[in-house]
């Protein structure tokens, strides 16, 4: 038998909603930098998440915030 699983993190849209993202499909994130303007960073948003399937996920965690998660859920 074989058991086949995958890890969500819980992160938060600008509208303060929950998004449970899978870290097996995080391609890369992109971080809100200071006094630079990016249209990727509307009001509320500090990381872009970007996916295997090719879409953006806008979040209110900092890179930071997402890193740890990420490393917090993947220990072995």
């Amino acid at each position: 038998m074989f058991e086949i699983g995958f890890v969500l993190i819980m992160l938060h849209a600008p509208d303060g909603r929950e998004i449970g993202v899978s870290v097996d499909e995080i391609t890369s994130f992109h971080c809100k930098m200071p006094d630079t303007e990016n249209k990727l960073f509307v009001d509320g948003v500090n990381t872009v998440i970007s996916m295997t399937d090719g879409k953006n996920v806008s979040v209110r965690e900092t890179c930071t915030e997402v890193r740890d998660l990420i490393k917090k859920e993947t220990k072995p």
